[in-house]
């Protein structure tokens, strides 16, 4: 699913406001314990660069996704902390913007990784569906495959990103949401206003993606070059999400409730405004940023792993949509012969 934020512009705003802290120092961080630990640990154990141990070597796991002596001292001592907290019933701080998630491999955020793969996973299955349901002759078909393949390299990103959270992997998470956003709101107004039905609204359709395409450019060109603000990044997001889940609230409406052209016409129409409401629905998990259960499991995750069967019943909702046209499209044909 590319619309992942709720239809209220107004919410969605409060919400990229709850997220822009996040990028900011954290309290844990921020203590004295955790500061003295790290820096006498790093002192005592690590070559002067801070790459390696000054005995032995860390295990290949760690090696394999990048850690070094001082990222791993860091988060030992991230973990000695928030032990002590817990502990001592003392409130579990954040460090770096995060939560002290167990690693597990080398891993930073275990759950997140895996709820990634599956949306991943349900991409791959969704393109494999389109590809053998829809029909090659279907205008739309073309814009679902792009999708499909949009949409996997944004999880694949978010997969590499929450393995191991580099300056390179954080950008590359952020531009391939991006796009997965921004292709999401491009293909929705083809799809609902049918710029692909007739030859005529051909110009405009190029006009469309050349526009889409400016902005996507300029955005990273200005979160590269500029500066790599999160907040505008956030609210940027919002407000193309906000206008793709609108637009699919206005085809449910329209053309599901108020003047189905027919009642197979209307059955399919309906199906994205349910699917809008129960992705609203799961992006309230951002607000309820918790600790994490067991310290793997947080609300970021959970809201990942909601999205899996929600991007499921997406597809089937395009192929219902695909199919349907392209029967009428038979039908016509048939009359003419």
């Amino acid at each position: 699913m590319l619309f992942c934020f709720r239809s209220s512009k107004l919410v969605l705003f409060l919400l990229s406001l709850l997220f822009c802290p996040l990028a900011s120092a954290s309290r844990g961080d921020q203590l004295d314990k955790f500061q003295a630990c790290v820096k006498e640990n790093i002192a005592h154990r690590c070559t002067q660069d801070g790459y390696r141990l000054q005995s032995g070597q860390l295990p290949l796991a760690l090696r394999l996704t990048g850690w070094t002596c001082a990222s791993d001292i860091d988060y030992q001592c991230q973990r000695a902390i928030t032990d002590y907290m817990v502990k001592n019933g003392e409130e579990v701080e954040q460090f770096h913007g995060k939560w002290p998630f167990h690693r597990v491999l080398g891993i930073q955020e275990p759950a997140s990784v895996l709820f990634s793969i599956l949306n991943g996973y349900v991409h791959v299955r969704g393109l494999r569906k389109v590809r053998a349901q829809v029909s090659s002759a279907f205008p739309m078909r073309r814009f679902y495959v792009i999708f499909a393949y949009v949409g996997m390299n944004a999880w694949l990103w978010s997969t590499i990103f929450h393995i191991r959270d580099f300056n390179f992997t954080e950008k590359m998470d952020y531009f391939s949401a991006g796009a997965y956003v921004l292709y999401g709101l491009f293909y929705a107004v083809i799809q609902v206003f049918q710029l692909y039905k007739r030859p005529s609204y051909h110009l405009f359709l190029v006009i469309w993606a050349a526009v889409c395409l400016v902005c996507y450019l300029a955005h990273i060109g200005y979160l590269t070059f500029v500066i790599f603000d999160y907040g505008y990044n956030m609210l940027a997001n919002v407000v193309v999400g906000s206008l793709h889940g609108l637009i699919w609230l206005f085809y449910s409406l329209c053309k599901g409730h108020l003047s189905p052209k027919s009642p197979a016409h209307g059955r399919v129409a309906k199906q994205p405004a349910p699917i809008v409401l129960m992705l609203a629905c799961a992006m309230a998990l951002e607000l309820l940023d918790f600790s994490p259960w067991f310290f793997m499991i947080d609300a970021h995750s959970l809201w990942h792993l909601a999205t899996i069967p929600i991007t499921a019943m997406w597809y089937n909702f395009l192929v219902s949509y695909a199919m349907l046209h392209q029967s009428e499209v038979d039908k016509s044909l048939r009359a003419l012969l």
